[in-house]
């Protein structure tokens, strides 16, 4: 049945009870013009492909778009009562911007990852877990329950290689005793060292106790530092000491020569200085040293 509205206002084709209570509401409306429309491009004056994109138009109440939404440059996406979120592209860049009294949140149920165009990770946050830091595609800075881990150096006032510290680590060694590099019969009451050792630089101290010195013989040296020494004669080095049941005549001293891993333990004379190495002749059966050393890698 077709209904038709003439040029006098009245109303042709439409019979009495010809539509019952609540059969037209708007979304059966809308499809109808749309129908209309499309079919009767004629009648109406829009063409074809207007009517398509009618049709196609995604409604205001919502729905779900199946193709790309284009936006030029400084068009906005806003979304907020008072549109306090913005995503855009200008000629140069693209941007979120959140003007609102809220924080911007980004969340996941497992990770957060912030890739380059190209693909590469440049910060990875995994719930319950790390937070990485990349450089190049390859992670530099880790954090972890006790604090943070890095990969590489620190550089510190500086980018050069002398501004950058790569090492921190503090332990535990063991000191002991040799003559001339013997340790025949030497035994032990008791032996603790303890180091930090920060870039190239190591601090250490220890204390030894003999109950017996052995038959070996020879300049007396303390052995078992954890790092060898630097080599050349700017790490050479020289540390206080304390030793109870050895007999020397002047002021003593441990010195450690360059790139090795031993204390030389030295006699310094008071009247010209000339340094003499102590003996096994001059410990006890029953001794103990107490020292503190700092030197470089």
């Amino acid at each position: 049945m077709a209904i038709v509205i003439n040029g006098s206002g009245t109303v042709a084709g439409l019979a009495v009870g010809g539509l019952p209570d609540d059969t037209v509401d708007a979304g059966s409306l809308a499809n109808s013009i749309n129908s209309e429309i499309t079919a009767n491009t004629a009648k109406t004056g829009i063409t074809s492909a207007q009517a398509t994109a009618i049709t196609a138009a995604l409604p205001k109440a919502g729905g779900t778009m199946t193709g790309h939404l284009l936006l030029g440059d400084n068009d906005y996406i806003q979304i907020g009562n008072s549109q306090d979120l913005k995503i855009f592209h200008d000629s140069s860049n693209s941007y979120i911007n959140d003007t609102g009294t809220g924080d911007l949140i980004i969340s996941g149920g497992n990770n957060v990852r912030i890739k380059s165009a190209g693909g590469e990770d440049m910060i990875i946050a995994t719930a319950d877990d790390a937070v990485t830091l990349y450089f190049n595609n390859a992670a530099k800075i880790a954090t972890s329950a006790t604090g943070v881990t890095v990969s590489g150096a620190v550089a510190i006032g500086g980018t050069g290689t002398a501004n950058q510290l790569d090492d921190y680590e503090e332990g535990t060694w063991t000191p002991a005793f040799a003559f001339g590099g013997g340790t025949t019969g030497i035994s032990y009451l008791n032996t603790a060292g303890n180091y930090t050792k920060i870039g190239r630089r190591v601090n250490l101290t220890g204390y030894i106790q003999i109950n017996n010195k052995g038959s070996s013989t020879g300049n007396a040296t303390l052995t078992g530092f954890p790092f060898t020494s630097g080599s050349g004669n700017g790490n050479n080095c020289a540390g206080p000491i304390a030793l109870v049941n050895v007999s020397f005549a002047d002021h003593i001293h441990m010195e450690m020569d360059a790139g090795t891993v031993v204390g030389q333990i030295r006699e310094i004379a008071s009247s010209n200085g000339a340094a003499t190495g102590l003996t096994n002749g001059n410990f006890t059966n029953d001794n103990f040293m107490r020292f503190a050393i700092s030197y470089n890698t």
